[in-house]
């Protein structure tokens, strides 16, 4: 996401508006979606998903349920997240 977050930054201050508005709305659900449960316990299971990290999360915190998942790791191929791996 780095490189999208600097896309957006590179184009608003080019005085693009547009540009960075229609980035931001396509991610929008992978931003929400990153916050549906306390942080980090999203983040790490995404990270997990894209082999960065393992999703262990310590007490008082918990791991997403299976549903959970289901709708996180859905929202990370809808946004092509785990398609466009651009560190590997």
């Amino acid at each position: 996401m780095g490189e999208q977050i600097s896309g957006i930054m590179a184009k608003f201050f080019s005085g693009d508006v547009d540009g960075p508005r229609t980035i931001h709305y396509k991610y929008l659900p992978l931003f929400k979606g990153l916050f549906a449960a306390p942080n980090p316990v999203c983040v790490k299971y995404a990270l997990s998903k894209l082999g960065l990290c393992k999703d262990h999360v310590r007490l008082p915190l918990v791991p997403l349920n299976e549903e959970e998942k289901t709708v996180l790791t859905q929202i990370l191929k809808d946004t092509g997240v785990l398609e466009n791996l651009s560190y590997v």
